[in-house]
């Protein structure tokens, strides 16, 4: 039923929970667990023997900051904050507990803590002109796009943070500057989480699917805003040889992907060979120096 709901082409209106259910159409996050694994793809978007994972904490803090920097109006609606002060070990405390349960009716638990942290990025990312201007700007706010990819004719689907009325592709991230008691500068801190967590494969996800769906036509800016004080914020483009490398992999899973569907085959890559398994190289250099 759901998946008939679904337009060919365009903006999708529907709740957050309705597009995360479908699983007819291939989001930036189901081809990586297609790259990570094909049986575990098939599982989770194929067959429906393995659920949706549980949202971890660091997921949940992230959305909590995409509303409440994108969508404002709509955080008290999603987020109850918890009251200070309760000792939950009496029975005063359980009660009181008790009536902040009921009363925030399903609504996502936030913290004081998570609170005042949520309020300190957003005072960084304003102090930005530029974040700011974009925010400000009039636009899509996370609009559930659908499309058809062009190369392999693979149903696709994203969820961009907003896509300007001039064609620009925004999407928020938090960043941890702090590793091992060690600072890095706000650019280093973008520039690692986007190797590490694929950033420019996500861009050009969203540019094709903004311009399938929408006629936006980017560029895709990365709006960073630091985890710890002083909460710098940082707008920045993917450099374009990163996202012509971004389609090109893209392309490749997508391909094989149909390949998959096509035949029915959800073997693992690894199925029916055996493998030889190198240590990386600052093992080696450790036991030469030792």
């Amino acid at each position: 039923m759901l998946a008939m709901e679904i337009p060919e082409c365009g903006p999708w209106n529907v709740s957050r929970e309705a597009y995360f259910a479908d699983v007819t159409r291939v989001s930036h996050h189901a081809l990586l667990d297609f790259e990570r694994s094909i049986p575990y793809f098939a599982g989770r978007y194929v067959t429906g023997t393995i659920p949706a994972p549980e949202p971890s904490a660091a997921m949940k803090r992230g959305s909590a900051f995409d509303c409440f920097l994108l969508e404002p109006e709509a955080f008290g609606g999603r987020y109850a904050l918890a009251p200070e002060g309760i000792d939950r070990r009496t029975s005063r405390g359980k009660a009181e507990w008790a009536d902040f349960e009921a009363a925030r009716a399903g609504r996502e638990l936030v913290t004081a803590a998570d609170y005042n942290l949520l309020q300190a990025m957003r005072a960084g990312v304003l102090a930005n002109p530029h974040a700011r201007r974009a925010l400000e700007a009039p636009g899509r706010v996370q609009q559930p796009v659908v499309w058809t990819c062009p190369a392999t004719g693979m149903a696709r689907k994203g969820l961009p943070d907003k896509v300007l009325t001039n064609g620009l592709v925004i999407d928020l991230k938090s960043l941890a500057t702090e590793f091992f008691g060690q600072r890095l500068p706000i650019d280093a801190a973008l520039a690692k989480a986007t190797a590490n967590y694929l950033y420019h494969l996500q861009a050009a996800t969203y540019l094709e699917g903004c311009w399938e769906a929408l006629r936006a036509d980017g560029p895709f800016v990365l709006i960073g805003a630091a985890k710890e004080p002083p909460h710098e914020c940082i707008v920045a483009e993917i450099e374009p040889d990163a996202l012509a490398l971004a389609r090109r992999h893209n392309l490749r899973l997508l391909e094989e992907l149909a390949g998959r569907r096509r035949t029915g085959d959800w073997s693992g890559r690894c199925q029916g060979k055996i493998q030889t398994i190198a240590l990386p190289k600052w093992a080696y250099a450790r036991e030469a120096t030792s």
